[in-house]
């Protein structure tokens, strides 16, 4: 009798999986978390015979572990206690992000679409170009500071880049120019991160930053 349910419970698990599989359409999505109310963090993603990867300019995460509880989806991102919860509408997941590291402010809006790919400007477009190594300076309580760098690399309408500051690089920006407003983002399951921004007349960036992390 033990084998015989040992068997039973074995069978579940993987007819599960498969129809995680099945139910997920494979593809490139647009997603969008929810950091406040005011910015959305846009990513990209491909899944793909039970497997969703997340693109960060280089970075490639792949988060094969995809479980299925009902009409729900868990996917956790590896190094990170955190997960993706969402239901399936077809061409539409929505759900949140959790970080479980946090015990406060770690539950955000998440959603997502097939066949959209790019992070925050379709069919984006500019003749400006902001390649390049700038001086990048945060107001702050304490003034300004100015020991800050951000390096941006421009192709066409797609920008992808890393902030170097004292306490850390801000890596794997990936994102769009549209006319003269651009906007990066890195999501990796532990740091979520946006820079959103405006090339001014006098040659200079300003912007604002949206951030969470452990």
């Amino acid at each position: 009798m033990k084998s015989l349910v040992h068997l039973l419970l074995i069978c579940f698990s993987f007819s599960g999986i498969a129809s995680a599989q099945e139910v997920l359409e494979s593809g490139t999505w647009h997603g969008d978390v929810q950091l406040n109310d005011s910015v959305n963090l846009g990513f990209l993603f491909t899944l793909k015979e039970g497997k969703m990867t997340l693109q960060n300019a280089d970075e490639s995460i792949e988060m094969s572990e995809i479980v299925q509880s009902g009409d729900s989806f868990f996917v956790k991102f590896p190094f990170y206690d955190s997960e993706l919860q969402f239901t399936s509408i077809g061409p539409v997941l929505a759900g949140e992000f959790i970080n479980h590291a946090k015990l406060t402010n770690n539950v955000f809006y998440f959603r997502a679409i097939k066949d959209l790919a790019y992070r925050f400007y379709a069919d984006a477009k500019s003749s400006a170009n902001i390649s390049g190594r700038w001086q990048l300076l945060f107001d702050n309580e304490e003034g300004v500071n100015r020991s800050n760098v951000a390096v941006f690399r421009q192709e066409g309408s797609r920008i992808t880049g890393t902030v170097m500051t004292p306490t850390g690089d801000h890596r794997y920006l990936d994102g769009e120019i549209n006319g003269d407003q651009f906007s990066l983002s890195t999501f990796n399951g532990a740091f979520l991160m946006v820079y959103k921004g405006v090339l001014e007349k006098d040659g200079t960036l300003r912007g604002q930053i949206g951030r969470a992390h452990v």
